[in-house]
């Protein structure tokens, strides 16, 4: 993988811009590569950053992970987003595993790992998590837990557009013709 960033007016808040420019390069030979087809760049607003959670420095950030093939590495995506500004806030986390397969790097499974919005100053009604964990061999099966918690609503708060309902869920996915399917 060989990636470079850019940011535009750094220390303007209400302009800057990051930019993330990702190859993913596939040996063919001694000190011969080829890049494979897939799409990994990112142009985000400085604006563009979560309200709630730990964020991270950049908005996209990429790590290596054996799911499909215990000596196959497939990329993981975690990504951020939201804003903070005026009275209107949210926070999103997302992670996307990408796998190569003939020549194409492509999209097997996207989880929202955290998903909340609010006016401030009151707190969310409403926030969505969920936690991922890999078991069994190759391929490996993906456990996604899910939860959504609510709040109740003050009385001099304005109402939420939809009623929030909490839950819990557990999805099981299994890796089916190229692709983590829900099981």
């Amino acid at each position: 993988m060989a990636q470079a960033r850019f940011e535009s007016c750094a220390g303007d808040y209400q302009n800057q811009m990051v930019a993330l420019r990702v190859r993913i390069l596939r040996p063919l030979g001694p000190n011969t590569w080829c890049v494979v087809d897939g799409d990994l760049d990112l142009d985000q607003a400085g604006t563009d950053t979560p309200c709630l959670g730990k964020a991270a420095p950049l908005p996209r950030t990429f790590s290596f992970s054996n799911i499909t093939d215990a000596r196959r590495r497939t990329v993981v995506v975690r990504d951020q987003s939201g804003h903070c500004d005026g009275v209107h806030r949210s926070s999103r986390y997302e992670v996307s595993y990408r796998d190569v397969q003939a020549g194409t790097l492509r999209s097997i499974l996207d989880v929202t790992t955290h998903e909340s919005e609010y006016k401030s100053p009151f707190p969310p009604v409403k926030e969505s998590s969920a936690t991922i964990a890999l078991s069994g061999s190759y391929p490996r099966v993906i456990m996604v837990k899910q939860r959504v918690i609510c709040r109740a609503v003050e009385p001099d708060e304005p109402k939420p557009d939809e009623p929030c309902r909490p839950s819990r869920r557990r999805t099981r996915y299994v890796f089916v013709d190229g692709r983590y399917v829900a099981r």
